[in-house]
């Protein structure tokens, strides 16, 4: 009976023991704050490669962080849940690398010198450099697209990892297609009023709709149907179809008699 309580005592009071004496998980290890710095020119990039990261005298834009600042200085970068990690960067430096620009029809050929690689970057909005290039450059020839509307390019040219100055071109549009005219324009006289309707396969274009060569509809209608009071005379109407670009299809006509 003795032996049997001594056991049963030792089973309950040792977990008591280690439980009492505070013996815990050890900590997780503070989360360090992951990205990579580039400069461009004068500006200075923290692209984060996960949320939390912030640098110490820089701005948030978009998903990256930027300073404008030409000298050599040194920040914190830090993750907002655990450790910082200073860096520091070097003077802008470098001349922008020297572009002359060949435009074909659906292109703009770059011929780049000056260094011996190059990075094409996108601008946003305000005309600050993306710091996520478009293409690398190993050689003195590069071409881009050309779009149907005007957009701006920056060039750096690259050595021992540095970047300089960009050079920003400007890559013209090239002229837009002219869409597809409206087809089978039918009318419908029902109480005074009249309907035009038509068909056409794409679902992005507007509509203008004129009769006898006057403008009806000053800002191009979405729908394929217009309606009027009935003009009580011999009319003709012509539809044209218009695309994002501006550019007009030749018109589609259709005759009205009451």
């Amino acid at each position: 009976m003795a032996i049997r309580l001594l056991s049963f005592l030792l089973f309950t009071t040792v977990p008591l023991f280690f439980t009492g004496c505070g013996i815990k998980k050890p900590p997780s290890p503070l989360p360090e704050p992951r990205y990579s710095v580039k400069r461009i020119g004068d500006v200075t990039y923290v692209l984060p490669r996960k949320e939390g990261v912030s640098a110490q005298g820089f701005i948030k834009k978009g998903n990256y962080l930027m300073r404008i600042d030409g000298r050599s200085f040194c920040f914190r970068v830090r993750h907002k849940l655990g450790k910082k990690r200073k860096e520091c960067v070097p003077p802008a430096g470098g001349e922008p690398p020297e572009v002359i620009t060949e435009v074909s029809e659906d292109s703009v050929i770059l011929h780049l010198d000056g260094y011996g690689a190059y990075r094409i970057y996108p601008l946003d909005d305000e005309g600050f450099v993306v710091p996520k290039p478009i293409m690398e450059v190993k050689d003195k020839r590069a071409s881009i697209e050309r779009n149907f509307s005007d957009y701006r390019v920056a060039i750096t040219g690259v050595i021992n990892g540095s970047e300089s100055f960009p050079r920003i071109i400007e890559v013209i549009a090239r002229e837009p297609p002219v869409p597809e005219p409206p087809t089978d324009p039918r009318i419908v006289s029902k109480k005074g009023r009249i309907y035009i309707y038509w068909w056409h396969g794409d679902e992005d274009v507007s509509f203008e709709v004129l009769m006898d060569g006057s403008l009806l509809t000053p800002t191009p209608i979405r729908e394929n149907v217009f309606s009027l009071p009935d003009p009580g005379r011999e009319v003709t109407f012509e539809i044209r179809a218009v695309n994002k670009y501006g550019r007009k299809s030749e018109p589609v006509k259709v005759n009205y008699k009451p």
